[in-house]
């Protein structure tokens, strides 16, 4: 029997665009994961689920200290992680790394930093999915 997927309903405001809902999935995907394993697994969630943009996964970043694995996380929305890092969806532009092509963004909800990885490193890397705008 296929687990239903749990969900968390969160409002995004980016800027001075109107808010719009994102539909967080309710835990992160549990394990290390390299940058296109946790495209692929967001992407088999069903119609829509993805990773997130830069902006939506920074937007998770605040509220009170809970445990993400072995660390402390502050995350807005209620969910469960099992790491403090998360992949974006979000590539590295030319003028941000020497070979945009090998990085991706993410963010450590530890402290909110944007960073980048390699895409094939997946040690202490997750993927929390959303669909939605």
């Amino acid at each position: 029997m296929k687990a239903a997927i749990s969900t968390v309903l969160f409002f995004c405001l980016a800027g001075a665009a109107p808010a719009s809902a994102l539909r967080w999935d309710g835990h992160d995907n549990g394990k290390d994961i390299a940058w296109e394993d946790a495209k692929a697994y967001c992407a088999g969630r069903g119609p829509g689920w993805r990773l997130p943009a830069m902006a939506e996964l920074e937007s998770l970043y605040g509220g009170p200290s809970r445990r993400c694995g072995r660390a402390l996380c502050r995350a807005t929305a209620r969910v469960r992680l099992t790491g403090p890092w998360f992949w974006s969806a979000t590539e590295v532009s030319p003028d941000e790394a020497s070979d945009p092509d090998d990085v991706a963004w993410g963010v450590l909800l530890v402290n909110g930093a944007r960073t980048q990885n390699l895409r094939p490193i997946a040690y202490d890397a997750r993927a929390l999915c959303v669909r939605g705008s």
